[in-house]
């Protein structure tokens, strides 16, 4: 005995196979895997090789939009990068050496020494990030870790208030405007923080009487950047004016506790 399917069943199920088709063939499509977009602070170490001598390097990186910035106690790097596929992406940075490094305050200005750096960057996993270069003098991997606290909102409240280094010693105004100078070397610093995104601050710096970076703060002479607090509560200040970046590293000031007495 044979049963036949009347046309309006047989029609229903024609479109049901169909969506079921067309439902695996978009499950396909829908499985690959999104790019991965680098983004936000992360820290870390280098281990870089120059000849025969290795060195571990504290390192600190920011991603903001194509830009990256390498900042290291030696030497900053900036530059760009493109994402490639299985997680990598090409950076190709500028090397800035630094000429009077003051590591005791963690003040530091880097110039363009006309090297540039090929990278190559895996994003392991959401968290972990690393960094290899290899090039006739030098070659390094920097092992690196996202500093999620730093994505955190940034408001004025975490800003201002006093912020010192070992000789230095600046105040943040409400309002995001800020003056500095340090009692060792009679350097001062002046300027005004911005909303950038919802983690880091525009930055306008002028500096005056330092050894190096110094430009008056008004419309034509101040230096554009990025600030930020890390995970550690530490601001930093990335500003760049042509062929120089200055990096500037500030301790929050604890605010002493009131006691009373009964």
């Amino acid at each position: 005995m044979r049963f036949r399917l009347g046309t309006g069943l047989a029609h229903g199920l024609s479109l049901l196979l169909l969506g079921l088709f067309m439902s695996g063939c978009s499950s396909d499509s829908d499985s690959e895997p999104a790019v991965p977009a680098l983004s936000g602070f992360w820290t870390g170490n280098t281990t870089e090789n120059i000849g025969i001598v290795q060195t571990e390097i504290v390192t600190f990186v920011l991603f903001h939009e194509d830009d990256v910035y390498i900042l290291r106690e030696d030497e900053a790097q900036l530059g760009g990068y493109t994402i490639e596929d299985n997680g990598h992406s090409n950076l190709l940075v500028d090397v800035h050496s630094y000429a009077n490094p003051d590591a005791i305050n963690f003040f530091f200005v880097g110039t363009y020494n006309n090297v540039k750096l090929q990278q190559d960057a895996l994003l392991a996993t959401e968290l972990d990030l690393v960094i290899n270069y290899n090039t006739l003098t030098r070659a390094g991997r920097m092992e690196l870790v996202r500093d999620v606290e730093q994505q955190l909102e940034l408001s004025f409240e975490r800003t201002s208030g006093s912020w010192t280094t070992t000789d230095a010693t600046m105040e943040v105004e409400a309002d995001g405007g800020f003056n500095g100078w340090n009692a060792s070397s009679s350097c001062q610093w002046e300027g005004t923080m911005t909303r950038l995104t919802s983690s880091l601050f525009s930055l306008n710096i002028g500096r005056e009487n330092c050894l190096e970076f110094n430009m008056p703060f008004d419309e034509a002479g101040p230096a554009n950047g990025i600030a930020l607090i890390d995970g550690n509560g530490i601001m930093h200040f990335i500003a760049i004016q042509s062929t120089r970046v200055l990096w500037m590293r500030f301790d929050p000031v604890a605010v002493a506790a009131v006691t009373t007495t009964q």
